[in-house]
């Protein structure tokens, strides 16, 4: 049986910018008007701060085999 790559959640990062801008870019269409996503790398870096220490809000990214294949907001 062939190695499984496993699914991974972790904190975003500065590192994770362009990653996350693609992502917005492809979905834009599915999650309007319901959420408004950081498409620039000022947005994406303000929004990782809030959510990397704030105690109301943590956001997780799911990751697969290095790529960011989803975000969960709390």
């Amino acid at each position: 049986m062939p190695d499984a790559q496993r699914l991974t959640l972790k904190q975003p990062t500065p590192s994770d910018c362009t990653a996350f801008i693609n992502a917005v870019k492809i979905s834009t269409s599915l999650h309007s008007p319901w959420v408004t996503p950081a498409d620039n790398a000022a947005d994406f870096l303000n929004y990782i701060e809030n959510a990397n220490h704030s105690k109301a809000h943590e956001s997780l990214f799911l990751m697969h085999a290095d790529q960011l294949i989803g975000v969960f907001n709390t």
